[in-house]
């Protein structure tokens, strides 16, 4: 692993999973792909092999080449699974990873400043961005424009919005 490039977050690993050194990892991203088997990721930035995987709701159970035995999993507990940036799969059009939205200038409509982009909350509908204090749901409904070389956002703010912040 180069130091120099981005690690991408895949999940902590939270327990372990039968005698034969399963291992549950609380998935934080939407490219499940990562854990394939046959994939690389790093153990706080210890290489590893993905040998098998299953999915449980939205834990993933995997399993690491050379872990083969309970006692050897359980010291892996707390660790948290990376890849390199280049690891993920091309995004498609509109699509953005998280640190790639955060400190972009968002602006209403009419052109005015709301503030930055400072944290974004997974929801089971949609994202959520909070801009400041107000709360902006990441649908197109809202979210009008998203550009990525002036770090501009324009988003539409409904009556009472701004109220609730």
């Amino acid at each position: 692993m180069t130091s120099q490039e981005e690690q991408i977050l895949v999940g902590p690993i939270v327990g372990t999973f039968g005698l034969k050194g399963g291992l549950k990892v609380q998935v934080t991203t939407d490219f499940h792909e990562l854990l394939s088997p046959g994939s690389i990721v790093y153990l706080d930035g210890e290489r590893a092999v993905v040998t098998d995987l299953q999915w449980h709701k939205t834990q993933a159970r995997i399993w690491l080449e050379g872990i083969k035995k309970i006692e050897a999993a359980q010291p892996l507990i707390g660790k948290k699974i990376t890849v390199p940036e280049s690891a993920l799969p091309e995004l498609e059009e509109g699509v953005y990873l998280v640190k790639h939205l955060i400190g972009l200038e968002v602006f209403d409509e009419s052109g005015r400043l709301l503030g930055t982009l400072d944290e974004v909350y997974p929801r089971p509908a949609q994202d959520v961005y909070r801009v400041g204090r107000m709360l902006i749901p990441a649908a197109k409904e809202f979210v009008l424009s998203i550009d990525m070389n002036s770090r501009r956002m324009i988003v539409r703010i409904l009556p009472g919005m701004e109220d609730l912040a």
